[in-house]
């Protein structure tokens, strides 16, 4: 009769009851609960920075109000000096009458270093615009010769709000620009309807658009099903609101503001990347745009003199983020936001062991 010794992995031997080998089993995947915040370049969590334009500034249009740099049209129709409409001055860039396919470019006189700035500012006003359907695309060359990506404006604005100057900036490390540049490129990309829009005051800023991201370590994976936005200003304040027969009292908290800081300008700018791709975007200027997104107010919380607002955003399922695969939650800051006490935002859920 032969005998033979079963062994586990370790060493130890196998366990075997009335003749039969026991078996058992362990997940492939572990997970980790940990909480996730939004971290700037330094890895600090504070999002009550100032992040508006500022710096030296590096005019390109602003509808020939000022001598910049030179626009041309390479096809389509384009109006670089229209008084239709303006966002300051009297003219601006009237792309109202373009088509799929249509470009402009405005040329400087020498080329920059276009990394020696840190946002492309400008104003537009969307008179028609489908976010699924059109994009507006901005790209730099250097004697006709494309430098780094295009980027869509869409994705650094409100696409639903038409017929009223929007603000924006775009951080120019998105550009990847790889070297000098001379010349702003605009494509129009359109399926059916194409895009109607004004551009004004468009410049290269030095400072501005403070960027903040998950942060993954060289292969992590994080998957969350919640975000928690926390603010905190020196702000109080009941509203009594008349009834027809009684009266009620409720937090005074404004659907345009966060707080006490009154509507933002530019944004808060919310993107869901991968390798530098944007996926998904969303603006918020006030309480009301971030309800509106999917967020719910859970807490207000006051001791007299200062206030908190917590809100929360749930996901129906966990939504991952993979280092290796490129993917990148990024928030970036485009105001003075130094008027809140405190502003956090965490991600929740768990580590993919």
């Amino acid at each position: 009769m032969f005998q033979f010794l079963l062994a586990g992995r370790k060493g130890g031997t196998a366990d075997v009851v009335d003749g039969r080998l026991q078996v058992g089993t362990s997940p492939a995947t572990k997970y980790e609960p940990q909480s996730r915040f939004m971290v700037d370049s330094n890895g600090s969590p504070l999002m009550n920075i100032n992040g508006a334009a500022s710096g030296a500034t590096e005019g390109i249009h602003d509808g020939t109000d000022s001598v910049l740099w030179t626009a041309t049209a390479l096809s389509g129709t384009w109006d670089f000096a229209s008084t239709a409409q303006a966002a300051s001055g009297t003219k601006s860039i009237d792309a109202t009458a373009v088509s799929n396919g249509d470009q402009a470019v405005i040329t400087r006189s020498t080329p920059l270093t276009a990394t020696n700035y840190t946002i492309m500012t400008g104003k537009v006003y969307l008179t028609t615009y489908n976010s699924t359907k059109n994009t507006i695309d901005f790209s730099g060359r250097l004697a006709g010769v494309q430098s780094g990506i295009s980027i869509n404006i869409g994705d650094y604005i409100d696409p639903s709000l038409l017929n009223v100057w929007q603000s924006f900036q775009i951080p120019v490390s998105v550009f990847e620009a790889t070297s000098a540049i001379d010349e702003l490129l605009i494509t129009i990309t359109a399926t059916g309807t194409p895009p109607a829009f004004y551009l004004d005051e468009i410049d290269l800023r030095e400072g501005g658009g403070i960027i903040y991201s998950t942060n993954l370590s060289l292969g992590e994976v994080f998957e969350y099903n919640r975000l928690d936005i926390l603010m905190v200003d020196a702000y109080t304040g009941i509203t009594t609101v008349a009834g027809a027969t009684e009266n009620a009292t409720m937090t005074n908290l404004s659907y345009d503001q966060f707080l006490g800081v009154p509507q933002l300008t530019t944004g808060i700018t919310f993107q869901r990347q991968v390798f530098g791709e944007v996926l998904t975007s969303g603006n918020v200027k006030g309480l009301g745009d971030t309800v509106l997104g999917g967020a719910r107010i859970m807490s207000v919380a006051s001791d007299g003199t200062n206030t908190m607002l917590h809100l929360r955003l749930e996901f129906a399922d966990w939504v991952r983020l993979s280092e290796p695969d490129g993917d990148e939650l990024v928030v970036i800051i485009n105001d003075d936001l130094t008027g809140l006490i405190d502003f956090k935002t965490v991600l929740v859920g768990r580590e993919v062991k």
